[in-house]
């Protein structure tokens, strides 16, 4: 994937992820029923949420739909139930056919676990479409109060930190009654009709989410504060109960951090208040690429910068710089090669420049995913003067402005900060499969684990602060170098690996392929390397490397099967030459020019052939031949052995199998050996 697609994806993830520039919304856990048509022979009424039905069984009522399967979402459905007469059912439909249909004898809450019920644990719930409600025999009634889905609990944080907890997620036991879809609470009346008062617990659903890095938290309420202190698992406070900022100091004090189910307040009195929002503050880690930096007003050069960035603007307004346009007043962008603008799709926008001439404007619009780029190093002039949208009725909202360098001191693919939990940011860091090497000396804290999308990928880091166990480099040296075939690798620092390998399967029906890795590799019993070199015509003759392997050095391999290749105390470059001869290894997926030569096992036989198509790639770990040549395929030619393997050729007069370098082969597989003295080829 090319840096610029990459850059592209990046920045319409980050749009989604913007909204209006505000905190993430908080992903609502609950999804509330909503009552459709009864069946023939059933009746709804919806002032006193009770459903009636007569004889029969044509009574269903549904009341949950899924057009694209999205109950696989969620893990339980709750139902309130009063005023029973009669059985009653619930039941999970595809179409018009009930797949599993639940019974229910009584009254109150039932809480149906799908991964428990015998009627649900083995359904496939992408495949129901909608969830119906009936009577389960004779006539019948009952009420309904409150129905509801639910997910497992997700706490989601933006990039700086603050994650909103979902008004529905908050259930209140004690002395008061919570309407979680309003955020209304109410104390509790006792016989006379005066409020009581005392504990309030709020069940936060935060077990299982590791709160060690908490670092605060802030309720909005309407009305007056009912209650003067609180405590978030074995830590209480006794100020500032609707916010604290100094959460970190204390979180040691508050048991296990991964078990916190309640947080509780004591009421000092009875009435109303009303739960706005709930938001909460961790310490997170961030993530930035070093090819970008986000346009701000610093880079203006001037008294005044317009900067509306995340907000919603109508035509004609200016976003960024100086409205009125005035050559002194600007912003130099001289030093980059392309800015990247995220928004609204459809979005045409207008970049004023300093360019000396009546030509000073560029317009474009944004593509369908919200994005355009701007060609810096071609224009006249890089001074920017203001960015503005054009006068076409419609309001639109700019969510990003980064400017791109092609070139960057780092070879790092990110730079990681911060501590606590992963900000989105790091999220999308480490979900992308190109990255080869983050730069974690920015992190703090201890024993964090960082999984990134692509196996091989590099993180320096401070003692201490991984616990990943392997690809970590800490003062220079790696304890633990694994390389998994197939992805990309690129040291961004050379360092030694204490210990280093990596796996591949050679190709049984060929017995051949080609190898090129960063570190001094061993060369496992039952293959052999060779390094190749071409002069002239249609061969290439193969010299046999003994023991090892170089790093950084492309060769031929003969085998067959699962081979894993070993090093240790391995110095690894950060930039390498990889050719050796006439092969030239890869570390990451290369598209080969034509004329150039790839291993390959056709009607011809084994050999290198070329390369006629400009979309033949080489694969990580793998090598291509280089070579002036006008065959069409270059075979390979064993006779320019090694001085060690022609004496072993020539002592032999046994059937005993040996290597090319002369080891001894209890069980040969595919590939070229010595016996009796000969050379010959096992299929």
């Amino acid at each position: 994937m090319n840096m610029k697609k990459i850059t592209k994806l990046l920045c319409v993830a980050a749009l989604l992820l913007a909204g209006l520039g505000g905190v993430i919304p908080a992903k609502a856990t609950k999804l509330y029923a909503t009552y459709g048509t009864p069946a023939s022979e059933g009746k709804w009424d919806v002032e006193t949420n009770t459903y009636t039905w007569t004889q029969g069984y044509s009574n269903l009522m549904t009341i949950f739909t899924f057009p694209n399967g999205e109950l696989a979402q969620y893990k339980s459905l709750h139902l309130t139930t009063s005023d029973f007469t009669s059985s009653y059912r619930v039941c999970f439909m595809n179409g018009s056919t009930a797949v599993a249909t639940i019974v229910f004898w009584s009254a109150g809450q039932k809480d149906l676990v799908f991964s428990e019920r015998d009627e649900t644990k083995n359904l496939d719930l992408t495949t129901i479409t909608h969830i119906s409600f009936g009577g389960a025999s004779g006539s019948g009634s009952i009420g309904l109060t409150n129905v509801y889905l639910e997910k497992p609990f997700e706490l989601v944080i933006d990039e700086s930190g603050k994650a909103k907890v979902d008004i529905t997620d908050l259930k209140a036991s004690g002395c008061f009654s919570l309407n979680d879809q309003t955020g209304v609470l109410t104390s509790t009346m006792d016989e006379e009709g005066a409020p009581v008062w005392g504990n309030l617990a709020i069940n936060f659903p935060t077990e299982g989410v590791d709160l060690s890095s908490l670092t605060g938290f802030s309720m909005n309420i309407t009305g007056e504060a009912l209650f003067n202190n609180f405590s978030i698992g074995s830590k209480g406070f006794w100020s500032s109960v609707t916010g604290r900022g100094d959460l970190a100091q204390y979180m040691d004090q508050v048991g296990d951090k991964t078990k916190v189910t309640v947080w509780q307040w004591n009421a000092n009195k009875g009435g109303t208040m009303t739960i706005n929002s709930l938001e909460l503050q961790f310490s997170a880690i961030t993530a930035s690429n070093p090819h970008y930096t986000p346009l701000t007003a610093a880079n203006f050069n001037g008294a005044y910068c317009e900067y509306h960035v995340g907000e919603a603007m109508s035509q004609g307004s200016t976003i960024y710089g100086n409205g009125s346009v005035v050559a002194d007043n600007y912003a130099d962008l001289s030093a980059y090669d392309e800015l990247h603008i995220t928004g609204t799709p459809g979005q045409v926008v207008r970049l004023l420049f300093n360019w000396g001439s009546s030509k000073d404007e560029i317009i474009q619009t944004l593509d369908a995913d919200g994005f355009t780029s701007i060609d810096l190093k071609a224009l006249p002039g890089q001074q920017l003067n203001a960015f503005k949208f054009t006068y076409d009725g419609k309001t639109a909202i700019i969510t990003s402005m980064n400017l791109y360098k092609a070139e960057v001191a780092t070879a790092y693919s990110y730079n990681l900060t911060g501590s606590g939990k992963l900000a989105p940011s790091a999220e999308k860091a480490l979900a992308d499969e190109s990255a080869t090497g983050y730069d974690a000396s920015g992190v703090t804290g201890t024993g964090l684990e960082l999984t990134p999308a692509n196996p091989n990928a590099l993180f320096t880091a401070g003692a201490g602060v991984l616990s990943n166990a392997q690809n970590v480099i800490v003062n220079g040296t790696c304890a633990n170098l694994v390389l998994t075939d197939g992805y990309p690798f690129k040291a961004p620092v050379a360092f030694t690996a204490t210990t280093a390998s990596y796996t591949t399967t050679i190709n049984a029906e060929a017995g051949a392929g080609t190898l090129c890795l960063p570190f001094a590799a061993a060369i496992p019993e039952g293959v052999t390397a060779y390094t190749l070199a071409y002069t002239s015509g249609d061969k290439a003759t193969a010299t046999a490397v003994e023991n090892t392997i170089p790093a950084n050095t492309p060769v031929l391999l003969n085998g067959s099967g699962e081979a894993t290749f070993t090093g240790a105390a391995a110095a690894v470059a950060a930039t390498a030459n990889n050719a050796a001869g006439t092969l030239t290894g890869v570390f990451e997926k290369t598209k080969v020019a034509q004329g150039s030569y790839v291993l390959q096992n056709l009607d011809g036989g084994i050999g290198f052939y070329k390369v006629a198509s400009d979309d033949i790639y080489v694969n990580p770990f793998r090598a291509y031949l280089t070579a002036q040549a006008s065959a069409s395929r270059i075979a390979i030619s064993y006779d320019n052995v090694a001085t060690g393997i022609q004496t072993v050729a020539a002592q032999q007069t046994d059937d005993t199998v040996y290597d090319l370098q002369g080891r001894r082969v209890s069980a040969p597989t595919k590939g070229l050996y010595i016996v009796g003295g000969k050379k010959v080829m096992m299929k």
